[in-house]
């Protein structure tokens, strides 16, 4: 716990520290497969992307000034700012109009023969008619946030008991 924590503080301090402790090689090119901490350790010497997946409002200089000023040393150092979606790229435009110029769209990739082919399949969800449906069709993890949708249920249940969840989705 101690370690975590002063690693933790390094990474925004110091991260050419962390980077050095780390990460010991030296790459042709190199990818932060998001904002904030992957970006503070790439190499500023090295060609590189900041690919951001998702938007960056959080990072508005009137609400967080030294992230702010952190995000931006860090993306002065990157090739190009690649963002997965049209409200991504709005936001770091936004937030820091001097990189416009860096910031690409690149459209999350999808398998969409595999989804029409999954979207087949009889998941034999049993519910009656009757009943409210709510489906959480996602990665199972923290970032898609599963557990507001048993929170909400936990509320709904207290005035109805007539609804059914299903999750589908892996993690």
């Amino acid at each position: 716990a101690i370690k975590r924590y002063i690693n933790n503080k390094l990474i925004y301090k110091f991260p050419k520290i962390i980077r050095k402790k780390y990460i010991k090689d030296k790459y042709d090119l190199e990818i932060s497969f998001n904002y904030l901490i992957p970006t503070f350790l790439l190499d500023p010497e090295t060609p590189s992307l900041s690919w951001v997946h998702g938007a960056i409002w959080d990072l508005d200089e009137r609400k967080e000034p030294w992230l702010h000023n952190l995000q931006k040393q860090s993306f002065e150092s990157v090739n190009k700012i690649i963002a997965i979606a049209e409200e991504t790229k709005k936001s770091i435009i936004d937030i820091y109009p001097e990189y416009k110029d860096k910031v690409e769209l690149v459209y999350n990739g999808y398998d969409f023969n595999k989804m029409d082919e999954l979207s087949k399949e009889n998941i034999n969800v049993q519910n009656n008619k009757k009943l409210t449906e709510f489906i959480f069709c996602n990665r199972l993890d923290t970032n898609k946030n599963p557990l507001l949708l048993i929170e909400a249920a936990h509320e709904l249940s207290k005035k109805t008991k007539d609804f059914h969840i299903s999750f589908l989705g892996k993690g």
